[in-house]
């Protein structure tokens, strides 16, 4: 096993759930942030896979909701009940 001497503060990491698991086990202080491109690929996955991405295209309101739900990365994390 390779051993690094580096233990980095933050770690930018997208959301496969084998990614995040693989990257505290090896950082386990470090703090994972997601990059925001992967979190809409996500989120437009389980749109798919829920059959709405007709909705997405077609309902104006849907489509703003959705996009005020990966606002909420913007959103300090005490904040985002209040969001």
């Amino acid at each position: 096993m390779l051993h690094y001497d580096y233990d980095p503060e933050s770690i930018l990491v997208d959301f496969e759930s084998g990614t995040l698991k693989s990257t505290k086990a090896v950082f386990p202080d470090a703090i994972q942030i997601g990059c925001l491109f992967h979190f809409g690929q996500c989120l437009w996955r389980e749109l798919q896979s829920l059959g709405l991405q007709k909705k997405y295209i077609d309902n104006d309101k849907f489509r703003i909701n959705v996009k005020k739900l990966m606002s909420l990365a913007f959103v300090p994390v005490n904040d985002v009940i209040k969001g």
